[in-house]
Parts: C-alpha cells; structure tokens; sequence
C-alpha cells in the first residue's frame, strides 16, 4: 500500500486556548488522537513525521521541531519538508480526527500524474492548507517567505505553483466534507463520535 514516493506529517505544535490544553494530549474513546492518527498514515506512507516542540516520543515516528519559531503552521510544513526523505509530504494535524483512506489515494494519485509544488483542496474560495500535499521543491520559496516575516499558509499557498482538489474530484467520497474537521475546543470534542 505504501508509495515510495511521499511521506505523511502530522502537525502537532501549537498552543490552544479555546481547547484548553495542549491538542496534542487530545484523547478519543481512551486513545489519543495523535497516535491513532500515525497507525492510519503507516497504511500509506512508509516514513511518517511528527512536528512538535512538546519533547513527546512516538514509536515508530521521527519526532522534529520547528527551525522557524512562533511562525504558526509555516514552520512545522517547513520542518516537515526538510525532513523528509522523499519528494512529497502528506500534511495533516493533530487536531484533524475524521480520516479518508479514499482521500489519501485520490490526492496521491493526482500528484503523481502531474506537478506542482502544492496540491490542496478548494471549495469556493475557501482553501484547506491541512490534509495536502507539499513537495520538496517548496523549501526554498517557503524559506524566503518567513525570513521576510510573513506568515500567512493561504498567501504562501498563492505564491508558488498550486494544483487545486476540486469537490467534484472528492465528493464521491462519504463524509467527504468532514476530511477538513478540526477540534477546536471542549465543545467540539465533546461534540465529536468516530
């Protein structure tokens, strides 16, 4: 099942005040989140990446930290590139919990059939920046972007070559809107069945 050719990460720094703890530690039906989510990215990719500068372990994972500090999800994208050993990285979060198999296969399945340096999904002018897929080749431009001191995922996303998903290439896909979920605080999580 694995592609040789990407690798997946998971962001996982962050702090979050509307959570109330770090979501990192956030726990479903006994389990934390984060590492349930590292069993379902090793059905695809062989190397998987977590970003967090928290000092947690996880086995099976290479665990690095972000080189540009306090830049939001720009730095840990960038940490995630430069670490890994293949040309693609899958990028979701840590706070992300409803996961598509048929999703990673539609989007890895696109990027091999053509190039861009960014392939994330668009509905409208609404642009998802997690559960895409970042090439090697962004590191350079993406570097530059930070040491001018901006930080913006969206006006990174629009300033290199990017390969918008469309609906209609995902929405054959149950739940397919869910795939973009995130938990942003107690409510939410109180709020979320798998």
């Amino acid at each position: 099942m694995s592609n040789h050719n990407f690798s997946a990460a998971i962001l996982a720094g962050g702090k979050s005040r509307r959570m109330g703890f770090n979501k990192e530690d956030i726990q479903i039906n006994g389990k934390n989140l984060t590492s349930s989510i590292i069993e379902q990215l090793h059905v695809h990719f062989n190397e998987v990446i977590v970003v967090s500068n928290s000092g947690k372990v996880y086995d099976g994972v290479e665990v690095v930290t972000d080189e540009f500090k306090n830049v939001g999800p720009l730095g840990g994208i960038h940490v995630a590139l430069k670490n890994s050993s293949t040309d693609f990285v899958y990028i979701t979060a840590c706070d992300m919990p409803f996961f598509s198999d048929e999703y990673i296969s539609v989007i890895t399945d696109i990027v091999s059939k053509q190039v861009f340096d960014i392939y994330v999904y668009k509905c409208g002018e609404f642009i998802e920046p997690m559960n895409a897929v970042y090439s090697k080749k962004c590191i350079k431009n993406l570097e530059c972007f930070l040491e001018s001191g901006k930080r913006s995922v969206h006006e990174f996303i629009e300033s290199v070559s990017v390969r918008y998903i469309t609906e209609d290439e995902i929405k054959r896909i149950e739940n397919y809107n869910r795939i973009f979920e995130n938990l942003n605080s107690k409510e939410d999580l109180d709020g979320y069945s798998r």
